[in-house]
């Protein structure tokens, strides 16, 4: 299901947002294992099967994720963008099981590419991507 380009806009806002709150600039790549240290985030990096990404789990104001040590940096650096999108982007966030690459509807695969990305004016995110 596409998602239309104002729902494509609010995403891209809250993500500046949150790189701008956090130092991130709109141009630069980021250290994912910095950030996790910076928000404070407990993060452990364990082999799991190989269909598990990993998880985020928020309690009492804390943060906690889990990360597929088996899996490559890039796919790592997605989950933690992805995660990191449950846990400080994404309003009232509730653990719920997911496979990975079938999000349907849902919107924050979007914003966890946004998280991870510099902003680049010559490829923008559209919602035809979607």
């Amino acid at each position: 299901m596409k998602i239309k380009d104002v729902e494509i806009q609010q995403l891209e806002a809250k993500v500046a947002r949150f790189r701008q709150q956090h130092g991130l600039g709109r141009g630069r790549s980021i250290d994912m294992e910095k950030l996790l240290l910076h928000l404070g985030v407990r993060t452990v990096f364990k082999p799991l099967d190989g269909l598990f990404s990993g998880m985020a789990i928020k309690h009492d104001g804390k943060a906690f994720m889990l990360v597929n040590s088996d899996h490559s940096r890039g796919k790592q650096n997605f989950t933690i963008a992805h995660e990191l999108y449950h846990l400080c982007v994404q309003p009232n966030f509730t653990p719920h099981p997911s496979q990975a690459g079938r999000f349907g509807s849902q919107t924050d695969p979007k914003s966890c590419l946004q998280i991870g990305l510099p902003r680049c004016s010559s490829c923008p995110i559209s919602a035809s991507w979607w």
